[in-house]
């Protein structure tokens, strides 16, 4: 990952704190779309209904496969 100087002078209070966020949403948000998508595989194997948009099951499921492919197989 690269690092990038967002901030001089007295705002450097901003720079720990934005990368602290792109370093939690880079690595915490696979971890939660998988947690999510096995959830919601679970409703579907009990027939219980999620109470989302089929859409948003939908991109749920597509934003996985993408953060797979960049974690996984992007970087070889």
């Amino acid at each position: 990952m690269r690092g990038v100087h967002l901030s001089t002078g007295m705002n450097d209070m901003i720079v720990p704190f934005s990368s602290a966020i792109v370093v939690l949403g880079w690595f915490v948000a696979p971890v939660l779309t998988l947690v999510e998508n096995i959830y919601l595989f679970w409703l579907f194997i009990r027939k219980q209904d999620s109470g989302l948009p089929a859409w948003r099951i939908i991109a749920t499921l597509l934003f996985l496969i993408a953060q797979i492919f960049v974690h996984f197989i992007l970087p070889a």
